[in-house]
């Protein structure tokens, strides 16, 4: 038994960790398992050589005890870096011990290697590893679901381009037909929207509206709207033109003048008045005639302080209003007949498709970062499961 300590404490000052001490004292053994002879006389040797060493074999046992804190400090940092190849060399190192000590049939030294190789730092590692697992599956869920929505608004821009496209390609369309005559005769259907046209007719100015929240150039004013006689049973709405806001006395409405004969406006056509969002509608009944001015035989003034203010107007609504069948468009004017107080300057819709463009290529550059950025997720976390 002394024999066997003695080798080992040999082995501790060749060696580093304690598998390779165990190893070496088991390769020994094994050798003199083979040649029995020979252990008589290595006995009687190695007991005079202790005799002697003795005080070396106090060092050799402060040594082991070095070596076996060493051991554990470095078993400790492992368990905090998680570090995955020190685990597959201990379990390699448990493989070697347990093929050399069971040539020996050395049982307790088998069933030592094995709680060291079965450490709790598997335990710590599945422990540790299944919230990061967590997490990553709930970011890659995430992800997946920004990419979608990101994808979703780059076509939703795609097609507010096309319907901005449509609307280019009417207005074209529109102005470049030829200008058409508003009179009894005309086919509703055949109208197109900015197209040139012209009527001719009386106006009717006592039901004339005032169409607030309608700002040019930046400066708050009103649309003067206006229908026109075109037949005793035939009419057809007018927006005039623009008139700012009033701002105390400084800046007074101006006087609006008419001509009480028939007369001729022409403009571009519209399917409708442009409406603004308003919380509540006007009933019919609010649009009421109000009085007119005559300031000669054949002219007349409008009082633009006494005149409706609406946010909106239908044609039904003037149709109702007034009893006479109107035109289901709407005449922009453009000439300055009766309306040189007035602004002909009217807004068109916006046709700039590339700007839509642009955005629906941002919102598909940020669903190809979202969807990479969640490929990158799975391809580590599908490593990480490997190793």
């Amino acid at each position: 038994m002394a024999l066997f300590l003695f080798d080992l404490k040999q082995s501790v000052r060749r060696t580093s960790t304690p598998h390779q001490i165990v190893i070496g004292w088991c390769s020994r053994c094994e050798a003199r398992a083979s040649d029995p002879t020979k252990v008589v006389g290595q006995q009687q040797q190695q007991k005079e050589r202790h005799r002697k060493t003795n005080s070396d074999g106090e060092r050799v046992d402060s040594a082991i005890r070095t070596t076996l804190v060493f051991h554990k400090i470095e078993q400790g940092g492992a368990k905090t870096r998680n570090n995955a190849n020190e685990h597959q060399c201990n379990k390699n190192s448990h493989a070697t011990l347990t093929s050399h000590c069971q040539s020996l049939n050395c049982a307790a030294l088998i069933k030592q290697a094995t709680i060291m190789a079965d450490t709790p730092r598997n335990h710590q590692l599945q422990t540790s590893t299944a919230p990061a697992n967590r997490r990553i599956w709930l970011a890659v869920v995430l992800l997946g679901m920004m990419g979608t929505i990101f994808v979703g608004l780059g076509n939703w821009q795609l097609d507010r381009a096309d319907q901005r496209r449509e609307v280019a390609a009417m207005i074209e369309s529109g102005r470049q037909s030829a200008p058409t005559e508003l009179t009894e005769t005309v086919d509703p259907i055949a109208l197109k929207p900015w197209q040139s046209a012209q009527a001719t007719g009386q106006w009717m100015p006592q039901f004339s509206v005032l169409l607030d929240n309608r700002n040019l150039d930046g400066k708050p004013g009103f649309w003067l709207a206006t229908p026109l006689k075109l037949s005793p049973s035939l009419a057809i709405l007018v927006l005039r033109g623009w008139v700012a806001r009033p701002i105390g006395q400084y800046n007074p409405f101006p006087v609006v003048t008419q001509a009480t004969d028939r007369v001729t406006v022409a403009g571009e056509l519209a399917m409708r008045v442009p409406q603004l969002y308003e919380l509540a509608q006007n009933d019919v009944q609010t649009l009421r005639p109000v009085a007119v001015d005559q300031v000669a035989a054949e002219k007349t003034t409008i009082d633009l302080e006494k005149l409706l203010q609406l946010q909106n107007v239908s044609v039904d609504a003037m149709s109702e209003a007034t009893g006479l069948k109107f035109l289901p468009v709407v005449l922009m004017q453009t000439n300055a007949s009766d309306a040189e107080a007035l602004k002909q300057q009217w807004p068109t819709p916006s046709i700039d498709a590339d700007t839509n463009i642009g955005y629906a290529m941002q919102w598909f550059s940020f669903s190809v970062i979202a969807f990479g950025a969640m490929g990158v997720l799975l391809w580590r976390s599908r490593r990480r499961a490997k190793i």
